[in-house]
């Protein structure tokens, strides 16, 4: 049966019993043995052992409110007052239960207290970001790789497995794919939406900018963009000079466009 590593004693004790009387009678009851997941323990919401009589339990027949404020009274790391303030996952009830629906954190014991385990990651980590260089090397370059498709195979197909895992279930988000609140309607969103002023904002300080800078000296600094980019020299130093002059995103990307022309990147599927 499903138990708590703190419920293990009294399993034990039970599958003697039954050993006992099955000694004495015949074999009448099945030997018991507890199942342990991969977090056998949780704490209370204060920190504490988990019990009734100190009121820090979440009751598994609570409604999504009660369970909700129960959350938020929870016991986070005490040490920890500023965000960049060192934090300690092993005195934060609130850590517990994250890694309880984390997939993957639990099976490792004490995962981020000892170094080899996040070493290991780290090594993985690099390990494959240099697969991927050898292989864009291979290619010829991340211009080549760009152009044949492949890098934005790779980044369609993250985004496949990433929403697939999350529709899933597989990658839990906590008020997504689970623990969402009681009659919440996820499909019904209310979306940003810009307010349309915004626009009329943004076009009436673009004018102003337009009017009080100097033409002259913006006319000179994409000439001597374009220059650059004929000679094929690097373009940073200019384009800084431009901003400082105040040509716009729009005319300073008008250059380059002109002399490069648009990227379009291919169909993939």
């Amino acid at each position: 049966m499903p138990v708590g590593d703190d419920q293990m004693p009294h399993i034990e004790v039970t599958r003697d019993l039954a050993r006992r009387f099955n000694a004495l009678y015949g074999s009448i009851f099945p030997e018991p043995r507890g199942l342990l997941s991969e977090m056998p323990r949780l704490p209370g919401l204060d920190g504490r052992t988990m019990h009734n009589s100190y009121g820090n339990t979440i009751p598994l027949s609570a409604p999504a409110g009660e369970v909700a404020a129960r959350i938020r009274r929870m016991i986070t790391d005490p040490g920890r007052v500023h965000s960049h303030d060192p934090g300690t996952p092993q005195v934060c009830a609130a850590f517990a239960y994250y890694s309880a629906f984390l997939p993957g954190l639990a099976g490792t014991i004490d995962p981020l207290a000892g170094s080899y385990y996040v070493e290991s990651l780290t090594n993985e980590i690099e390990k494959r970001a240099q697969a991927y260089l050898e292989k864009i090397d291979a290619m010829g370059g991340m211009l080549k790789a760009i152009e044949s498709g492949y890098i934005g195979r790779e980044i369609q197909e993250s985004s496949v497995r990433y929403q697939r895992a999350v529709d899933s279930g597989e990658k839990v988000i906590v008020g997504l794919n689970r623990f969402q609140e009681q009659g919440e309607d996820t499909g019904q969103m209310d979306l940003f939406q810009v307010d349309p002023a915004v626009e009329v904002r943004q076009k009436g300080k673009l004018a102003s900018l337009r009017a009080t800078r100097s033409r002259g000296a913006v006319d000179a600094e994409l000439a001597e963009l374009a220059a650059v980019i004929a000679r094929k020299e690097n373009v940073m130093p200019v384009v800084i000079r431009a901003v400082k002059a105040y040509a716009t995103v729009g005319e300073i990307a008008g250059v380059m466009r002109r002399a490069w022309g648009e990227y379009r990147g291919p169909t993939t599927i």
